[in-house]
């Protein structure tokens, strides 16, 4: 009797949110988040633009000084407090692996019904991109950098991320997220280790 006491306390402790199944804001310490927006615990705005994403390795050299040049401006006269936040994601090649899978398959079925060799060299340039394509997917990883604005009211924030915007939004494409966005930001910021 006793032991079926103790394992149904077992399963009862194993998840211990399951009665209570709250957002994310409010495990992070949210008040709410409304258009992307967040309200923080102690009455604090925040909001998180995303800037945008580009290959750095592929920059050219006057390019990346552009863009030192740009950061170097925004610190020099933006004054309140701002937060620079790296994310790596894995690439997602999902769309372009089924895309080449089908051509290769399409390439594959008439040059085995024809012998044109434009066929052939059809599905050995499907089978070269699909290879390269699933290569990227699972080697590398996406960067997304992300900037944390901070206000003491909501005015002030949508003040600061306009002024942001106009020192930096054409060097870096600077957006505001929404909400959703913001969700998963703040998932990932918490939770590395997931994929």
């Amino acid at each position: 009797m006793k032991t079926g006491i103790k394992e149904q306390q077992k399963r009862q402790m194993k998840n211990p949110l399951k009665a209570q199944d709250r957002s994310i804001m409010d495990l992070l310490g949210y008040r709410s988040c409304q258009n992307g927006l967040l309200l923080d615990r102690d009455g604090q705005w925040q909001a998180v633009l995303k800037i945008r994403t580009n290959d750095l390795d592929a920059l050219s050299n006057s390019a990346k000084i552009e863009y030192m040049d740009a950061l170097t401006s925004i610190a020099r006269t933006y004054t309140p407090d701002i937060k620079i936040l790296v994310a790596t994601t894995q690439v997602d090649t999902s769309v372009q692996q089924r895309y080449y899978s089908r051509l290769l398959l399409t390439a594959s079925q008439h040059a085995a019904q024809s012998p044109s060799r434009n066929w052939h060299a059809r599905r050995e340039l499907a089978a070269e991109v699909l290879r390269s394509v699933t290569h990227i997917g699972n080697s590398r990883n996406d960067l997304n950098f992300y900037l944390f604005v901070y206000g003491e009211t909501k005015q002030t924030l949508l003040k600061n991320v306009a002024s942001l915007q106009k020192m930096g939004g054409t060097t870096y494409g600077l957006t505001l997220l929404d909400t959703d966005d913001v969700g998963e930001v703040l998932y990932r910021v918490n939770n590395p280790n997931d994929e």
